[in-house]
């Protein structure tokens, strides 16, 4: 893992502890990539197309999944796919 201690170099938290595996603060970028859906990645592409695409005739299913969909970032992209439809 990449790690970052903003207040002191590397080498010297290794110095200090240097059985240590890995250093005390981890980047939020690896954190993130560890905790992505892959489904719900999918289903945002295909709502942001809904959008651009102005395809109102899917609004029903889109507004369905502003409701109920279990991912908070689908029914983030949900409710704003229905915005834009207007």
């Amino acid at each position: 893992m990449i790690a970052i201690a903003p207040d002191r170099p590397l080498e010297q938290i290794r110095a200090r502890d240097p059985a240590r595996k890995r250093d005390p603060v981890e980047l939020p970028e690896i954190a993130q990539r560890e905790q992505i859906d892959p489904v719900g990645e999918v289903m945002i592409s295909g709502l942001r197309a809904i959008a651009a695409l102005k395809e109102s005739a899917l609004s029903d299913p889109v507004k369905a999944l502003s409701q109920n969909d279990s991912n908070l970032k689908v029914r983030q992209a949900a409710t704003e796919t229905l915005k834009s439809l207007g």
